[in-house]
């Protein structure tokens, strides 16, 4: 996360490069670019598996009241997606690479 620049959302030709050539190097390993809603899936999906405590889980992916007013605002993108990767690795397992300049 992410192949494109989080701010213009345009494609980041390194990252998508960097994709291309994991992919075919490593032809029978599933590849997954997460973008932040998948992020914030992972880390629900944390407090289902006890990973993560409920308050851990607004604290980082935000939460609302039960008409929709924000109480918390959601935590910097990097701070979800460390704890979605620490989630995804102990559950699921794999390999890691970040791919940046």
């Amino acid at each position: 996360f992410p192949d494109k620049d989080y701010w213009t959302k345009s494609p980041i030709p390194f990252i998508e490069h960097s994709i291309l050539n994991l992919k075919r190097l490593n032809p029978d390993w599933n590849v997954t670019v997460y973008d932040e809603g998948m992020i914030d899936n992972v880390i629900r999906k944390g407090v289902d598996s006890n990973l993560i405590r409920q308050e851990e889980c607004d604290i980082l992916v935000g939460s609302n009241d039960r008409h929709g007013n924000v109480i918390n605002e959601a935590a910097h993108i990097m701070e979800r997606l460390n704890i979605a990767r620490l989630i995804l690795l102990y559950t699921e397992g794999g390999f890691y690479m970040d791919a940046d300049k």
